[in-house]
């Protein structure tokens, strides 16, 4: 029996695509956070579902005639993750770990602002991507007082050799 070969996601080449990637995975995000209708959520994000299709393609289904995004994804992203020196540019296959990145800096972004450090508590000898997260809080202030913290930005550069 033939079996139908699984696309790969659009790599970006250039600051534009990477753009358009953006909003593909926010629309995807979208539709997942809100239950929403893929046509919809790209609508808000400004972009098409045919867009959708050529830089996502393993985070959506046909079904019933429409177009529907599955429970996750192993789309590559770039996201930006705290190390030992500073942050580091990690590639991440897939959206349930982009998903606990997102966590993960939002439990930092607590620490630095806010001054609480319970959020980091679930993240304790724990992995993604190869390396283990930061939990300890005199280390992450100590890279936040260093400036080498850049918290507004989850995703990274995505271009090769730019």
């Amino acid at each position: 029996m033939y079996r139908k070969r699984k696309r790969r996601g659009h790599i970006p080449r250039n600051a534009r695509e990477e753009q358009i990637l953006e909003k593909v995975l926010a629309a995807v995000s979208l539709s997942r956070r809100e239950n929403l209708p893929l046509r919809i959520t790209a609508k808000i994000e400004g972009t098409r579902v045919s867009t959708i299709d050529r830089y996502a393609p393993s985070a959506i289904e046909k079904w019933k005639g429409e177009f529907r995004v599955k429970r996750f994804d192993l789309i590559p992203r770039v996201l930006n993750l705290v190390d030992s020196k500073g942050m580091q540019q990690r590639v991440v296959r897939s959206s349930r770990s982009a998903s606990k990145i997102a966590r993960y800096m939002n439990a930092v972004r607590a620490l630095i602002h806010k001054g609480d450090a319970s959020g980091l508590k679930e993240f304790k000898r724990k992995k993604v991507a190869g390396r283990k997260f930061i939990t300890s809080t005199r280390k992450l202030k100590q890279l936040a007082d260093a400036g080498l913290l850049e918290l507004q930005r989850l995703y990274g550069r995505a271009t090769r050799g730019r």
